[in-house]
């Protein structure tokens, strides 16, 4: 776990550092979300894992699932707060559901829900009225997966798409078919899949919102009501309407930054590379005495700099470059001093042999990792 921990940390705050000023975030608190996040997959799994542990469901909005009119119904959610009982709310619900899912994670997906979903709801009575077939899932590399999906949805199924699934559009290398949007207040590429279904298929398209409580003992999952969509030709209606849904996820992100997933893949999808953080302007004194440092405070010179555990032990990455610097163990301290912004003399006085510590200072300076501001 914390190899996949320290992984989604890093990547997380690659997503978050560029976003720091749009949000207002410090330094302290892009590292406490950017910890706090790269912990939901193993906190998730392991609640997920434990059926005695599951979270009470709250359903609303359910009339928006069932149509009746041989058409079915997308439901978009996203890996958002309680995402993980996504599909448990809708064998709930008595739907039906198709599972969008990539190669990779399908035959984990088949396994783990034959584990935990079926004994729960054969146990409860459920299957004898919704049959075997309540779940199922649909490869999403396959080329035949939207014609697969339309069959789903003729026999009035839901099925089960998330908007944040988004992983296959790598970057700055735009995918087939892809629409330009703006997420977070950046451009990103995002592939139109789920409003091609349902123009095809003419099912309607249900963004499903799921929130967790922050004990984790109770999950609302609240349908919305059926996103129309857009008007214009073929590529405007996709960009229009995936806009709309991107929308939505962006309100949710702003609203709990900590509940989203995907933070990690945010920088996969952006059209063009962030450019550096601002490093911060300070002085350097010709000297690193007493007086010459009066009034100077230390601090980090960018937020692109951060502390990551590698084989050899502790060493700063740099997010935008992605190369990590091996630094003698004072060094690292200056670096690690510099986020609690000291003044310098101060800092001086409680290190001893001063002498070594000035000379880790100077070294932390020419480093660029630090620097110098006037109080």
């Amino acid at each position: 776990m914390t190899a996949f921990y320290e992984r989604r940390r890093v990547d997380t705050l690659k997503a978050m550092v560029p976003l720091a000023d749009d949000f207002g975030w410090s330094r302290a608190e892009l590292g406490a979300f950017a910890s706090s996040v790269a912990k939901l997959p193993p906190r998730h799994n392991e609640q997920w894992a434990q059926v005695d542990r599951w979270p009470t469901l709250e359903l609303r909005g359910t009339e928006h699932l069932h149509r009746n009119d041989g058409r079915g119904t997308i439901v978009v959610p996203s890996h958002f707060g309680g995402y993980h009982w996504s599909t448990t709310g809708l064998l709930q619900a008595g739907a039906h559901v198709t599972l969008l899912v990539d190669a990779r994670n399908r035959a984990e997906f088949d396994a783990d829900h034959d584990k935990r979903l079926l004994p729960r709801f054969v146990a409860g009575g459920e299957f004898d009225a919704q049959g075997f077939d309540a779940f199922e899932t649909v490869e999403s590399e396959d080329p035949a997966s939207l014609w697969t999906l339309s069959k789903a949805l003729k026999r009035e199924r839901c099925v089960l798409m998330f908007v944040d699934g988004n992983s296959g559009v790598e970057g700055r290398l735009r995918g087939r078919g892809a629409v330009e949007l703006n997420f977070l207040g950046r451009p990103i590429w995002a592939r139109p899949g789920i409003v091609a279904l349902a123009e095809t298929s003419g099912a309607a398209i249900v963004t499903l919102h799921t929130r967790l409580a922050e004990d984790t003992s109770r999950a609302v999952l609240e349908f919305q009501p059926p996103t129309p969509i857009a008007e214009g030709n073929r590529s405007e209606r996709h960009r229009a309407t995936m806009q709309g849904l991107f929308d939505d996820l962006d309100r949710q992100v702003r609203a709990r930054p900590d509940q989203w997933e995907e933070w990690w893949l945010l920088p996969k999808w952006w059209t063009h590379a962030p450019a550096p953080a601002r490093r911060r302007q300070g002085v350097r004194p010709p000297v690193l005495t007493g007086p010459a440092l009066a009034r100077l405070r230390l601090m980090p010179s960018s937020l692109d700099h951060w502390v990551v555990p590698t084989p050899a032990g502790p060493a700063v990455a740099d997010l935008h470059t992605d190369e990590v610097f091996q630094l003698a163990d004072d060094v690292l301290e200056v670096f690690e001093q510099a986020k609690l912004r000291p003044l310098v003399n101060d800092w001086l006085r409680e290190q001893q042999p001063r002498a070594k510590w000035r000379a880790a200072l100077g070294h932390a300076l020419d480093a660029g990792l630090v620097t110098l501001v006037r109080d």
